[in-house]
């Protein structure tokens, strides 16, 4: 996934709760933990690092990267419309299915509305989350 423009970032919902962790870095950096002691609780589980390229593997086979790209790009252009016909919400942006979206009171002031945001938190809670296995632009 390096070619990935997110390459710095590991993320990895899929591994039904199984702990595992990955560092990524320069190689500067990690040459300087080679002078220091350092060990991790899960580091070598094997189990855990099964469970991590079955995971990679499945994103690679399934063109999952792919398809949060398409997806994200329609909901991220659905927010937007929806940016231009709501004074509230001051900005939409992001990349795949990462989105972020501000809940404002004032766009001008981008003064957070943390009342709106509760209020539009508390029923997303019940809405599918948008999982890059299944989903697809219809749904959005």
């Amino acid at each position: 996934m390096q070619d990935s423009a997110f390459h710095n970032s590991v993320t990895c919902p899929y591994s039904s709760l199984i702990t595992l962790s990955a560092v990524v870095t320069t190689p500067e950096i990690a040459r300087a933990f080679t002078q220091k002691i350092h060990f991790n609780t899960f580091a070598g589980n094997p189990v855990s690092c099964a469970a991590g390229k079955a995971v990679l593997e499945t994103i690679e086979r399934e063109n999952t990267r792919e398809n949060c790209a398409e997806v994200g790009s329609s909901l991220l252009n659905g927010l937007k419309q929806l940016q231009e016909e709501h004074e509230s919400i001051g900005d939409v942006r992001g990349a795949g299915l990462m989105i972020g979206v501000d809940l404002v009171k004032n766009r001008d002031t981008k003064e957070a509305d943390s009342e709106l945001a509760s209020r539009v938190h508390e029923p997303s809670q019940t809405f599918p989350v948008f999982d890059p296995l299944v989903s697809n632009s219809d749904l959005v």
